[in-house]
């Protein structure tokens, strides 16, 4: 198990959401949290005559509509994503070299082999965990990323929003592989950006692209809520967050978030304008004493083997 200095839970041993569908109809489904280390654990053991009797899983929360076929596993359905899915199925990059990308890319991750798996065809999938729940919409940002690093090679299906996976293997197959790779959530890694590509035909826009527009709009929002008085305290912690993880100074923060708060006229400053003025600086240590600590909960990233076969 990784912890931090602080004793934080590292990305492998963090509890996350992660939907089971008994097979590819979807009509009935669980919502069981499980942190990315038992999952591989769960993976490794699930084993099926058929391909088709397998068991299916999603990194992400489900609401209770239905489409026409009944179906609970659709893109309108999904309230919120705990991580990210993504298939490979080329069937000439091995399980090893993914696994090395990964490890030298220092992102945290579960690889497992396809069912349709073999030594001479590998198809494999790789697993995500995400630092916090996000909403769907920023799903296409984070899967870029990671095709990125894979150079574009991962399937198109990749990139469908409800997209979900068969796991385990059919009749214990020897080749079943499942891999844990220590490091970074994978929406901590702003580098990818710079690396990021979308489905194959789809638009060469960048991740940092999509990302800045986005944040723009949500830095707006919050600074809207402080400046119109709607809202203070939630507010002033989510930007000081946002900028420390942007790596701004700590001084600089500070200033800009006084600032903000020094927009409202004086006759307006009221006790609760005052208490959440003074609160800045403390906001802005805790911002930043907590971006350190995530940053110090990795280990060194490397791989741990859970089996290379079933016994």
């Amino acid at each position: 198990m990784s912890t931090s200095s602080e004793g934080r839970l590292g990305p492998l041993d963090q509890p996350l959401a992660v939907t089971f569908f008994d097979d590819a109809t979807a009509r009935t489904k669980r919502l069981e949290l499980y942190s990315m280390r038992s999952l591989a654990s769960r993976i490794n053991a699930v084993t099926a005559a058929r391909k088709a009797d397998l068991p299916w899983l999603k990194l992400a929360k489900f609401g209770e509509m239905r489409s026409n076929k009944g179906s609970l596993r659709h893109d309108a359905n999904i309230i919120a994503m705990s991580g990210i899915e993504a298939d490979y199925d080329n069937g000439s990059v091995t399980v090893d070299e993914a696994c090395e990308r990964l490890i030298k890319q220092g992102v945290a991750s579960v690889v497992y082999t396809s069912p349709s798996h073999t030594e001479k065809a590998p198809r494999w999938r790789v697993l995500c965990p995400l630092s916090e729940e996000m909403p769907p919409h920023l799903r296409e940002v984070m899967v870029g990323r990671l095709n990125g690093l894979f150079r574009g090679m991962l399937a198109a299906e990749s990139f469908t929003l409800s997209q979900s996976y068969y796991y385990g293997s059919v009749d214990r197959n020897p080749s079943h592989r499942v891999e844990m790779i220590e490091g970074f959530h994978i929406d901590l890694h702003d580098d990818l950006d710079l690396v990021w590509l979308g489905k194959a035909g789809t638009s060469a826009r960048t991740g940092a692209e999509a990302n800045a527009g986005r944040e723009a709009r949500e830095d707006a929002e919050l600074i809207r809520c402080v400046v119109t008085g709607e809202h203070f305290h939630v507010e002033i912690c989510a930007l000081a967050a946002r900028y420390i993880g942007r790596k701004v100074p700590s001084e600089t923060v500070e200033a800009l978030l006084q600032g903000i708060m020094l927009s409202h006229a004086e006759a307006t400053r009221d006790e609760r304008w005052q208490d959440r003025y003074d609160s800045i600086p403390e906001l802005v240590a805790s911002a930043r004493r907590k971006f350190v600590g995530k940053a110090e909960a990795q280990l060194d990233p490397r791989r741990k083997t859970i089996a290379a076969q079933h016994s």
